[in-house]
């Protein structure tokens, strides 16, 4: 599969989506959300990694197990694996023309 036929000017080879959904899979198990884990990885033009996320509660609230495990508290508190994502880049880079891999969601574009 190409990100081309989706994004126009990125071409990826098999090998390479092979690789980021692996890593993306891999970090994925990062997440303490005992039900759904997912991991996220922000890709560059020149398959260069610019961050990386997973699903988890926002930064200064505790992973609690009783929150994980009780999902009407979990579900408004949680955030997704490529919002993580994108909030971590945007603590270092400048995230444009990036494209976000989740090993259990659809792929993104950012401009």
């Amino acid at each position: 599969m190409t990100y081309g036929r989706y994004f126009g000017d990125i071409d990826m080879s098999d090998k390479w989506d092979k690789r980021f959904l692996e890593l993306a899979k891999h970090i994925s198990d990062w997440s303490k959300d005992p039900s759904t884990k997912v991991g996220c990885i922000v890709v560059g033009e020149d398959r260069e990694i610019r961050s990386t996320g997973f699903n988890g509660f926002p930064r200064g609230i505790e992973d609690k197990i009783e929150r994980l495990e009780d999902r009407e508290q979990k579900y408004p508190m949680i955030c997704h694996a490529e919002e993580n994502a994108i909030m971590h880049a945007a603590r270092l880079v400048f995230i444009e023309r990036y494209y976000g891999i989740c090993n259990l969601a659809a792929l993104f574009k950012m401009y």
